[in-house]
């Protein structure tokens, strides 16, 4: 089995480290572009505070992790062909 990444797996992986983050759903819903649907997104603004606690976790993120790749990794190991 082989594991291939698409460029949509990075839309899953954006929305799983908000999540991990605790940004609120409104803000989630700007950072990936989607409508809104739920009486809680129509009634919910986002705030210039929401903008710049989601960009410190992302900013966190990136100064923790920015640096990996998966041939660094040591638990990684590459199929044989």
């Amino acid at each position: 089995m082989t594991s291939e990444l698409h460029f949509h797996d990075l839309r899953h992986t954006h929305e799983t480290w908000l999540v991990e983050d605790r940004v609120l759903g409104i803000m989630r819903l700007l950072r990936l572009g989607r409508k809104r649907k739920d009486v809680d997104d129509l009634y919910s603004h986002v705030t210039d505070q929401m903008i710049e606690d989601t960009l410190q976790a992302l900013q966190q993120r990136w100064e923790q992790d920015g640096g990996w790749t998966w041939t660094e990794s040591p638990a990684v190991e590459p199929e044989a062909a």
